[in-house]
């Protein structure tokens, strides 16, 4: 019999082939294990999963009713999302490694789902027996796996795929964070202190850009020459990027200590290994990108580890990345929270690129209003060098 709450439609039998490796799967289908092909899904259907799991361990074809002609399957879907999902990774407006979660997801959902299953057959309860079956997946990670499906069938809905929204049900929602007992994410002023004082001239570029303007190890890899020589040479010292993630532009007033920083790392900066990173002003020693997205790699982590040693900095847990969680805590206390988004990436709307920068931030969120808020963070943070 199924396992408690993953049931099997009234009336259908577990195994349509008794002795036989088909059998109901929680994720709403029928499923058996084909030599040389491994486990494959064959439909809710028990007369038709038999004849498919059949022809399947015998190597026929595929004896499932053909799919009229301009129906929507969720094989196609799939393919229709991936192919522009990569255009936007030609016209760099999504990363690599955000392309291959998506085409991991979605063969994950065609796999549990069936490749001929069309929208209107998938219902709250599948959706609810297929999350169940995820084991062994912390709730990041299923929070992350939530968020992607329900991505793939909102943008099926926006291309007009399917006619109305998909519905997932009360149980196909990502896991409410468990704050109880978490380390608090945030740096103290001490422990910045120590890092600026044991980190090398780049490092200590990276360490202010980190608590100055909230960057995170893949924004030090994207900035460029041009937006750090064009903040250098801004009269409020204005450093300007775009935040992929969002799509947002983002801005901070740099401190005199960051200027400087950034202006002794561009003395140091190694040279490209390759032409295509002629333009980034972080590389690593030997000039690769300090986060690679085809390999989902990071020069940032290991290297901030290091630097945490020789520091002395050794609270469990620290990363990079606390400095963002840091930044965002203190500037508020400017009690202006459009302008902490506006150094964080989080704008609420998105800004226009085609305007000049000083037109288009003081049209969403003036300079000065920028500038309180990573004042607010210098007035917490103190003397940067003891």
């Amino acid at each position: 019999m199924p396992r408690p709450g993953k049931p099997l439609p009234d009336g259908q039998p577990e195994c349509p082939l008794p002795g036989r490796s088909l059998k109901w799967h929680p994720g709403g289908q029928y499923r058996g294990y084909v030599p040389k092909a491994g486990y494959r899904y064959f439909g809710a259907d028990p007369q038709v999963a038999a004849a498919r799991f059949l022809a399947a361990a015998e190597g026929l074809p595929d004896p499932a009713p053909v799919i009229s002609a301009g129906a929507v399957t969720l094989d196609a879907i799939r393919n229709q999302y991936v192919r522009h999902s990569r255009k936007k990774v030609e016209a760099n407006e999504l990363s690599k490694r955000r392309l291959d979660e998506i085409i991991r997801e979605s063969e994950r959902m065609v796999a549990a789902f069936g490749s001929l299953t069309r929208p209107e057959d998938l219902n709250t309860t599948r959706f609810a027996n297929w999350r169940a079956s995820w084991k062994g997946i912390g709730p990041v990670t299923a929070g992350n796996r939530v968020r992607n499906v329900r991505a793939f069938w909102n943008w099926a809905y926006e291309a007009e795929l399917i006619d109305v929204p998909m519905r997932f049900g009360p149980d196909f929602k990502i896991p409410k964070k468990k704050r109880a007992g978490r380390a608090v994410k945030l740096m103290t002023p001490d422990e910045i202190r120590l890092l600026l004082g044991a980190a090398d001239p780049i490092m200590r570029a990276w360490v202010l850009l980190g608590i100055n303007a909230a960057y995170i190890p893949v924004d030090l890899a994207r900035l460029t020459r041009r937006d750090v020589d064009d903040a250098l040479s801004h009269p409020e010292r204005l450093l300007v990027m775009l935040r992929q993630k969002s799509d947002m532009y983002r801005a901070a007033t740099l401190w005199e200590e960051t200027a400087e920083a950034l202006a002794a790392a561009r003395d140091l900066r190694p040279k490209p290994a390759d032409r295509a990173l002629r333009e980034r002003f972080f590389l690593s020693p030997r000039g690769l990108e300090l986060v690679r997205d085809s390999t989902n790699t990071s020069y940032v982590a290991p290297a901030f580890g290091r630097l945490k040693e020789r520091a002395g900095v050794d609270r469990p847990g620290v990363v990079f990345h606390w400095f963002r969680y840091t930044f965002r805590t203190y500037a508020g206390r400017c009690r202006d929270q459009p302008a902490v988004r506006a150094v964080t990436g989080h704008a609420a709307s998105a800004l226009k690129d085609e305007l000049p920068i000083d037109d288009v931030y003081t049209h969403e969120v003036e300079i000065d209003r920028i500038r309180s808020a990573t004042d607010a963070v210098a007035v917490w943070l103190g003397p940067i060098d003891g």
